[in-house]
């Protein structure tokens, strides 16, 4: 399987980077890039593995979720033998901003 970031995911995920080499220092940028790698490598090997986000339900899509760590997720959907990442969300925000934000997809 080969995954695809959307360039909003990747600007969200540069975004969150840069917030968490400010806040955090570089130690702390590099584990957190180490667990998104992690997790794009299991999305690679098992693609399903991910629940249904259920707010996206009557979405013409199915998307799925996975956590890369305790505040973030990357909601994506499969397509072939491709994974798209449709966005890279911080769990904190409010639940209906996630749909609101994959309509303009």
């Amino acid at each position: 399987m080969k995954v695809i970031w959307s360039p909003k995911a990747k600007k969200t995920l540069r975004s969150v980077t840069k917030y968490i080499i400010r806040n955090f220092g570089i130690t702390a940028a590099e584990k957190f890039k180490e667990s998104v790698i992690k997790a794009e490598k299991l999305l690679c090997n098992t693609p399903l593995i991910g629940p249904t986000e259920p707010l996206l339900a009557n979405h013409s899509r199915l998307y799925r979720s996975l956590l890369v760590n305790n505040l973030n997720k990357v909601v994506y959907y499969v397509e072939d033998d491709i994974v798209h990442i449709a966005s890279f969300w911080d769990v904190r925000r409010e639940p209906k901003e996630l749909v609101e934000d994959l309509e303009e997809e």
